[in-house]
């Protein structure tokens, strides 16, 4: 079964040092301008980045994305002299630049926003393949085809 009840709320993580976030429930909206602002992000990346470094960098711009998207307010995050700050694309970034916050902020925010997905919607294939269950349509051959013969 699937809990429709946490993507629908705003909900504040604490991501430890003080910070909290304000978040927006984890919906498509927020889906799709974390990928806009992912690329946006990522901009033009060297071909000499190793694979493993491209996916990390694209993690990192995809949680930077869905901050950008989904965070509306906070707590503890001030300028160079201690004010508090508004949140802005900029900043979001900034914070979630940051390897502690946007580790927390990843865990606990993006991956339980995937887990709709690693649920599958409660349909996923049945442990035999998709149609160990179904009811057979075709009548069983009435006898084996004979072998190939080679010439």
């Amino acid at each position: 079964m699937i809990n429709l009840g946490t993507a629908r709320d705003v909900q504040t993580l604490d991501l430890d040092h003080g910070v909290t976030v304000t978040v927006r429930p984890f919906k498509s909206d927020v889906l799709f301008t974390a990928r806009a602002e992912m690329t946006r992000i990522l901009g033009a990346v060297p071909e000499t980045v190793s694979a493993t470094v491209l996916a990390g960098l694209q993690e990192t711009a995809f949680t930077k994305g869905v901050g950008i998207a989904a965070i509306t307010g906070w707590t503890g995050v001030g300028d160079v002299d201690g004010n508090p700050i508004d949140v802005s694309p900029a900043a979001v970034e900034a914070l979630l630049d940051l390897p502690v916050f946007g580790g927390r902020f990843h865990e606990k925010y993006v991956l339980p926003g995937f887990s709709l997905v690693a649920e599958k919607n409660a349909s996923s294939p049945s442990p035999r393949g998709t149609s160990a269950k179904a009811k057979a349509t075709a009548r069983p051959a009435r006898r084996a085809a004979k072998s190939a013969r080679m010439k």
